[in-house]
């Protein structure tokens, strides 16, 4: 227990994520990235990353004033304001790791898949804020899913809890975390640390309106229809015949956000003929035209 007493000493961690984890074994990296002795440390274990806006991933160092955006997209993560433009690099006596510190009114980071900039997710993230800190003063942090539904806020540092150089991060038991938001309150951000992202599969993707192109023709008098929401606003399946009478109906507003698969049909077997499918939720209207056979 001396080991783990000085190793947080040494570094103040404190995860307050709305999760159940608490990854002290994600310190090693940290501590090694501020020049802190390893030897007080746990094994590592994780992958975690570490910008300090101070060298790029080749090794190069950042100049003082720079816009920061997308240097670090070779990691996986991009860096912006909250209107998408860039973020400067402030030379600051204060910067936790010299010179430099992260410094915009509120600092965005978007998880990418490095090769393509696609969308990506990460299971863990945090930041330490400056050397120099007031109370009154931190970073207030939130984390957001691939959805933009808000997953947990921290804000560092917590109540009581001295500001200098302190670290917090958000963990999670798998990869949600799509972006994070840091307004950063008379602070700058120093050694922002991740997980390295997780490439979207295709079930990941964000729920957007849409609908599945339709098998044609449709045998046995009966339709599947395959669609997606992206809310649980009311919304309507119709299939309309070609004088625009309503064939079939379905309310599907109550499904939820997210991937469904809906049968037409199924009470009343559906004449043979051409139709049209009219998806509808809100403004967002889409119509397919297919053909049913008996």
């Amino acid at each position: 227990m001396t080991t783990l007493r000085l190793a947080l000493a040494l570094i103040p961690l404190s995860f307050r994520a709305p999760t159940i984890i608490k990854r002290i074994s994600r310190a090693p990296s940290i501590a090694m990235a501020l020049g802190l002795p390893a030897l007080a440390l746990p094994a590592a274990t994780g992958a975690s990353m570490m910008i300090n806006f101070d060298a790029y991933p080749g090794g190069g160092v950042v100049p003082p004033g720079l816009s920061i955006s997308d240097q670090w997209k070779s990691l996986g993560v991009i860096f912006s304001d909250q209107a998408g433009g860039p973020v400067g690099a402030a030379n600051n006596s204060c910067s936790l790791s010299a010179p430099n510190h992260a410094y915009a009114n509120t600092i965005v980071a978007t998880f990418v898949d490095p090769s393509t900039g696609a969308p990506a997710l990460t299971d863990y993230v945090g930041t330490a804020q400056d050397n120099c800190w007031v109370p009154g003063e931190g970073i207030a942090m939130r984390v957001y899913d691939i959805n933009g539904a808000l997953l947990g806020s921290i804000f560092n540092p917590p109540s009581g809890v001295p500001g200098n150089g302190h670290f917090e991060a958000f963990s999670f038991s798998s990869a949600i975390v799509a972006r994070i938001e840091m307004d950063c309150i008379l602070q700058g951000i120093d050694n922002f640390v991740f997980d390295s992202p997780t490439v979207l599969g295709v079930d990941d993707q964000p729920v957007v309106f849409a609908m599945r192109p339709l098998m044609n023709p449709s045998l046995g008098g009966q339709l599947t229809v395959a669609f997606s929401l992206a809310s649980s606003t009311a919304a309507k399946l119709e299939l309309l015949d070609v004088s625009g009478r309503r064939a079939a109906a379905r309310d599907v507003g109550s499904l939820g956000p997210g991937h469904h698969q809906v049968q037409l049909g199924e009470d009343r077997p559906l004449r043979s003929g051409i139709y049209f499918v009219r998806l509808s939720q809100g403004p967002n209207v889409i119509v397919a035209r297919v053909a049913i056979l008996d």
